[in-house]
């Protein structure tokens, strides 16, 4: 073999070495913190973080608005809370190892942006109250993170994959324990989810009691989380989860006998339950997968990593991470496919919506605020202030005159026990006749679900466009300019041209008018946050002074979406069940539209419009590199899930001929019911029999309006093929 030898000719180039070495090291080495970042409102050591978006502002008020929030305030498995005096110094060092895994993004499992911080705080929240729990004899007071072993990380672990903080913090015991040594009958059930009638007697009498039930938003006696939590000492995060609602619907019998299958909120958000209400014994599978387990095993190596920044306080770098990874039950769940009928139902009356009824809104909320300004000489007409309630009739008298579109509101009052008013929506006179307020929503709505069915965007994608994020390219049509949200650089996101269909270009005309109302009629208009397209007014009875407008919020677009399904009536599955669509499985429903209508030659395109750079990164779902691979990965999980449902009850299923393949799983793997095998094993040969031809998933017969777009899909078999 040749040498060279390697000769720098003068100081320059010695300089240029080393500066490039030196910026490597420095990016690779664990930074001592300084306690306060970029990324960060505030201080390390606040008891409430404010993480930064990309939107974040501050409002007329001088309040940071649009921000992630991390509480520090929580309640410790030995029954303190990590705010009292006693646990300062531990919470501190929480607060700092914390602030260090965010603020080392090029470290190996870093944190690379505030959105990924916040998928790893709810295991760590419940990590760090676990330990202080007696019986493990970590004692972090004294001893941090020290005492932490891997058969501790293990545990955790497979606790928190059971059943989360409900089983990790021991609420249902510790509810028990409270009722029986209040009462004196003992209660120590081998099956917390399965008390006998007489001990489920003994708590429901006892809650009665303290006056823990109420009436819910749909007529049934609940119990009363917050006043439960208080009676039981539970905090805030240990009052949530399937868990918990499954153990408490015990203790619920009236809601169990209306939904007596499926495990139903205290609380329904729609007319309905949702679509992702669970079955009794679902609720007592893992819930929990791949993803957070592997996410917090990096979370336990970075901290480990951080031994010289806090010698004697971190995890031991000598537990194998890895070992952990290779060595956990990890079951995988995802994003549901929405039933092909159901997506192109809600698209279809989206279209119709926006098409039929655009227009008349926008020209309605510019008459109405119009004539508020014009008449109301700076005084609140707000319609619960009932002194203005004259005025308020006369302007929509005035603006009624202009339009067929109702202004009031079809809501009925219902009179509580202390005295106030409950406000419940009459689903058939809303439907009939929805008044403006609720009109503009749904015009939000339908414009959401005609861009992320027809361009798949991320949540944060569509908060983020701007008002001029839409443009008209000479013979080339429409492209919308968005953020990529998992393309980022401290926060700050890669921006991406891409082209998007006449229709969707449509809606986001429709929610620049809306943003112009907002500009217009609002005290705050001219704000920074104005430049973003969802930037939405907050009242239609309230004058310009005293009116205000905002960035909607996650939650917002969850709302109009739950009442657009319900306006339209989506169907109901033989549970009772309807299908409120959110942006990430509209964005899925694209994807898998897209594979099956152009198949393997356009999967580079796929990905591009979905925003992936990396071929490893199309989707969660979609893991595989080569051309072809992705569609069988994507019909076997597709299959997959037919399958379970299958194995749960055959109403379920919207695959046709399903029986035949349910059929030759089971004689393959010699069992009675794919609710039996193993996720991975039966995905893997799923993946075989698809590729090999065997199976083929196939779409038909679209239907027409009036079936409403019924579409079928079916599993067609070639008998030429052999799977021996």
């Amino acid at each position: 073999m040749r040498k060279f030898e390697i000769v720098l000719k003068n100081d320059r180039d010695s300089k240029a070495i080393i500066e490039y070495l030196a910026g490597f090291e420095s990016a690779i080495t664990v930074k001592r913190p300084d306690l306060k970042a970029y990324w960060l409102v505030g201080h390390a050591h606040d008891l409430e973080w404010q993480l930064r978006k990309s939107r974040t502002s501050v409002d007329h008020l001088g309040k940071v608005k649009h921000t992630y929030t991390v509480k520090w305030d929580f309640r410790l498995g030995d029954g303190t809370h990590l705010s009292d005096t006693l646990n300062s110094e531990v919470r501190r060092f929480f607060q700092e190892i914390v602030f260090c895994m965010r603020d080392n993004p090029s470290l190996e499992g870093g944190v690379k942006s505030n959105a990924s911080l916040m998928g790893r705080m709810q295991a760590l929240r419940c990590f760090f109250s676990w330990i202080f729990s007696p019986d493990l004899n970590i004692e972090p007071r004294t001893h941090f993170l020290s005492r932490v072993s891997g058969s501790h990380l293990s545990q955790f672990i497979e606790e928190y994959s059971t059943g989360g903080t409900f089983t990790c913090m021991r609420v249902g015991e510790r509810i028990l324990a409270k009722v029986s040594k209040e009462t004196g009958k003992k209660l120590a059930p081998r099956d917390i989810y399965n008390l006998t009638q007489k001990d489920c007697r003994t708590v429901i009498n006892f809650l009665k009691e303290f006056d823990c039930y109420t009436i819910n938003n749909y007529g049934a006696k609940a119990i009363d989380r917050g006043k439960l939590g208080k009676l039981m000492s539970l905090g805030i995060g240990e009052r949530y989860g399937k868990r918990y609602t499954r153990f408490l619907r015990q203790f619920e019998p009236e809601i169990k006998e209306r939904y007596p299958e499926i495990l139903v909120p205290i609380k329904l958000e729609g007319e309905h339950p949702s679509h992702k209400t669970l079955f009794f014994d679902q609720a007592e599978e893992p819930g929990n997968n791949k993803i957070w387990i592997n996410a917090f095993l990096m979370s336990m190596q970075l901290f480990a990593a951080f031994k010289t920044i806090f010698p004697g306080k971190t995890i031991p770098a000598t537990i194998r991470m890895a070992h952990l990874r290779n060595n956990t039950r990890q079951a995988a769940n995802g994003t549901p496919w929405i039933p092909l009928p159901i997506s192109l139902h809600i698209l279809n009356k989206a279209i119709g919506f926006l098409l039929n009824d655009g227009d008349d809104v926008i020209q309605a909320t510019n008459r109405l605020l119009t004539l508020l300004n014009e008449e109301c000489k700076g005084k609140n007409v707000y319609f619960t202030n009932p002194a203005k309630k004259p005025v308020r009739r006369q302007i929509i008298q005035r603006a009624s005159n202009y339009t067929s579109l109702n202004f009031d509101r079809a809501i009925s009052t219902q009179p509580r026990k202390d005295g106030t008013f409950v406000r419940e929506r009459d689903y058939d006179s809303w439907r009939k006749e929805p008044p403006l307020s609720d009109l503009v929503d749904l015009l939000y709505a339908s414009c959401i679900i005609v861009i992320s069915t027809l361009k798949p965007l991320r949540i944060d994608e569509l908060l983020e466009l701007k008002y001029n994020c839409l443009s008209l390219k000479n013979r080339d049509g429409y492209w919308l300019e968005q953020t990529i949200a998992k393309s980022s650089n401290q926060d700050q996101r890669v921006q991406r041209n891409f082209p998007i269909p006449a229709l969707a270009a449509r809606a986001i005309i429709y929610l620049q008018l809306l943003n112009d109302l907002s500009r217009k009629f609002t005290a705050n208009g001219k704000t920074s946050e104005s430049k973003y397209l969802f930037f939405k007014i907050a009242h239609l009875f309230v004058h310009k002074e005293k009116n205000h407008a905002s960035i909607i919020n996650a939650d917002s677009i969850k709302d109009c979406l739950i009442a657009f399904c319900d306006y339209i009536e989506v169907p109901l599955d033989a549970y009772g069940r309807r299908w409120y669509v959110n942006i990430h499985e509209l964005r899925k429903s694209f994807l898998l539209t897209f594979f099956w209508t152009y198949k393997h030659s356009s999967l580079d395109a796929c990905r591009w419009i979905a925003g992936h750079s990396d071929p490893e990164h199309v989707l969660a779902y979609i893991q595989a590199n080569i051309p072809g691979e992705e569609m069988v990965e994507v019909e076997a999980q597709y299959a997959q899930q037919q399958l379970r449902l299958f194995s749960t009850n055959q109403k379920l299923t919207e695959l046709e001929n399903l029986e035949k393949l349910n059929g030759d799983v089971c004689q393959h793997f010699n069992v009675k019911s794919v609710s039996m095998l193993d996720e991975i094993d039966l995905n893997d040969w799923l993946e075989f029999a698809i590729s090999s031809g065997r199976y083929k998933i196939v779409a038909y017969d679209i239907g027409d309006e009036a079936s409403n777009f019924g579409a079928r899909v079916a599993i067609e078999i070639n008998k030429n093929v052999s799977m021996s």
